[in-house]
């Protein structure tokens, strides 16, 4: 996480800081289930602001907790479940201790 952090810092893209991650064999926060283990991801460093995924844009790694973010709801047409992200008035968040 550090590393990450002082490259964002630094101005490096998140397509270059996981190509230096993987160059130097660093393993990947989570292994893909049942699949060979690709490395690092652009979408896992820089994430989606909108859903405050990703490691630099998760509310976690700025030391708040945050609940309620999402909710998973049933499509009456198709019977899938889908996740849809709630209102931010809904959401609850915390420092962290």
């Amino acid at each position: 996480m550090r590393r990450i952090d002082e490259a964002d810092r630094d101005g490096q893209s998140p397509k270059t800081i996981a190509h230096r991650l993987n160059a130097d064999g660093v393993t990947p926060p989570r292994a893909a289930r049942g699949r060979r283990v690709r490395g690092w991801t652009w979408s896992t460093i820089a994430g989606s602001p909108k859903k405050a995924s990703g490691i630099l844009n998760n509310p976690i790694y700025a030391g708040r907790v945050a609940w309620n973010r999402s909710q998973k709801v049933r499509d009456p047409d198709t019977g899938k479940r889908l996740m849809r992200m709630r209102p931010r008035e809904e959401r609850l968040s915390s420092a962290a201790r």
